[in-house]
Formats: structure tokens, C-alpha cells, sequence
């Protein structure tokens, strides 16, 4: 979707984004650029990187997408797979039950909380340079994705004393990100998806 965030429906002063989910450009080279501009420590992880997986600067990630979709192309194209539905494929082909941390994290910017893309992409980068497998990897984005949700959005339940959280979006389709978010969401509130687009998990 071209408009992706967590968001709270306050009665008295209606929808508003927590986080948002950042449309970045669809260019593996412009994400190395910013990750290089993170710190000193990314800026040679990019060098080495790019000198040990030198085909990952060939070609470029599909055009036509915007928010998750796009930030998975990214991660896909530095782990040599081919589109986002490879990547889901992968780590929903895995027995895998638990992974490694993802770095989730959130960059301000002009008062707007965005989900830091660059941060993922260098997370699995790093990994990827220390040999882990790439299965491991791709269970671990949706796992980690999985804890950031429940994370912000448990902040929120103690915050506004809601009850009521609703997951909608075609993310939620992909059975490790629903099945995690639900168990752990749902000892704390009432979780509502859409019984029009059923989800199985």
C-alpha cells in the first residue's frame, strides 16, 4: 500500500499515525547511499559488503511498489533472492520457530515517526556478512516485524486504556507475522481482523 502506518482512532480526535511506513526509492543503490550516511561503522559495511557480494549492485529491485513491499524487495535483493514473494515463500517454507533480532527501529523526521528501512536492510546485511543462511534470515524480518508491532502497540493499549486492535492489511496475510502478533496481543486486547478478507493462521 502507498499509506502503511499504526494508527489510533481516539472518539474525540479521530485517526492518527503513530508510525509510518516510509515509500523509500526503489534503488538498491540509493539504499546503500543512506545506510553509508547512518555512521562510519555502516559506511564500511557497505564497502565490504559490496566487495564481497559484488553482484547485488547489478540490476535493480522491481519499480512499482510502495511501503512493506518495497523494504522487503530491498532485503530480498541483498540476500540474492528475486522479489518479495520469494522472500515470504522462503520463510514460510522453513520449520523454523524462533530467529534472531532484526533491527526495527524509528527515525523522526519533520515530527513524523517512519519506520527506519535503512536500519533493516544494514541488520540483515551485517548477518548475511557473518554467513548466516538466508532462511534464517527471512523468518527472522517477519518474527522481528512481529515483535515491533506488538511493541508499539502494547505502549499504546496502556496508554489510551483501548481494548479494541485491529489488524488489516495484506501484511497480515503471511502466517508467521498474523500468528505471532496475535498470541501476543491478544493476552492483552481484543484483536479484531476483517472477516471479508479471511486470513488463515
Amino acid at each position: 500500500s502507498y499509506k502503511s502506518s499504526i494508527s489510533i482512532n481516539i472518539p474525540t480526535k479521530g485517526i492518527k499515525e503513530i508510525i509510518t511506513i516510509p515509500n523509500i526509492h526503489n534503488s538498491i543503490k540509493n539504499c546503500f547511499d543512506e545506510i553509508s550516511e547512518i555512521d562510519e561503522h555502516c559506511e564500511r559495511l557497505i564497502t565490504d559488503f559490496s566487495k564481497k557480494f559484488p553482484n547485488v549492485l547489478e540490476g535493480e529491485v522491481p519499480q512499482n511498489t510502495n511501503g512493506f513491499e518495497s523494504i522487503i524487495n530491498m532485503c530480498a535483493k541483498v540476500l540474492g533472492i528475486n522479489s518479495s514473494k520469494e522472500f515470504e515463500d522462503t520463510a514460510l517454507n522453513t520449520n523454523l520457530t524462533s530467529g534472531i533480532q532484526i533491527d526495527m527501529k524509528l527515525v523522526n523526521h519533520e515530527g513524523i515517526n517512519y519506520l527506519d528501512y535503512r536500519r533493516i536492510v544494514q541488520s540483515i546485511m551485517a548477518y548475511k556478512m557473518a554467513d548466516v543462511d538466508n532462511i534464517t534470515l527471512v523468518y527472522s524480518f517477519y518474527e522481528s516485524l512481529s515483535e515491533f508491532i506488538c511493541n508499539y502497540v502494547n505502549e499504546i493499549v496502556n496508554d489510551t486504556k483501548a481494548k479494541d486492535v485491529v489488524l488489516c492489511g495484506d501484511m497480515f496475510a503471511n502466517s508467521i507475522l498474523l500468528s505471532k502478533t496475535h498470541k501476543t496481543l491478544s493476552k492483552t486486547c481484543n484483536i479484531i481482523l476483517s472477516k471479508e478478507y479471511p486470513l488463515d493462521y
